[in-house]
């Protein structure tokens, strides 16, 4: 009479226990931590709020995100759709700064250019947009 106990099942519990007991003092590549819940902390170093920038010319924008757990990706629109502004990674760093050359066409016939920003960390959270106004004159 069996007693419902296999030696296969026994032998494969044991392996799983022996198993996770090794992975508890392997290293990790590296450790993220729990992370805060908050995505990047936006700024927009350049130009300033309200800046006249000036059609058929060229102008310098300064972006940084800040975020404790690592930044991912930082991206940037604008709108009109002036330009096309490609995201960039953060490879993790807390800090990532990113300089862009703008050229504004001058066929633009709004008086408004918006900026608008966005990052994520490495663990998946999104910042807040953060909004820059900028002027548009000939």
């Amino acid at each position: 009479m069996r007693n419902g106990r296999s030696p296969a099942l026994f032998f494969g519990l044991l392996t799983l226990l022996a198993g996770g007991v090794g992975c508890e003092d392997r290293s990790r590549p590296f450790y993220v931590g729990p992370g805060d819940g908050q995505g990047p902390v936006i700024t927009i170093l350049s130009p300033a709020e309200s800046t006249t920038v000036h059609r058929n010319s060229t102008f310098a924008l300064g972006v940084q995100a800040v975020d404790p757990d690592g930044i991912d990706s930082v991206w940037t629109t604008l709108a009109p759709n002036v330009n096309t502004v490609q995201p960039i990674g953060g490879g993790g760093d807390v800090l990532a700064t990113v300089g862009y050359v703008i050229l504004l066409p001058a066929v633009v016939a709004e008086d408004t250019l918006v900026v608008l920003v966005r990052a994520r960390d490495i663990l998946g959270d999104t910042s807040e947009v953060f909004v820059r106004r900028l002027l548009i004159a000939d």
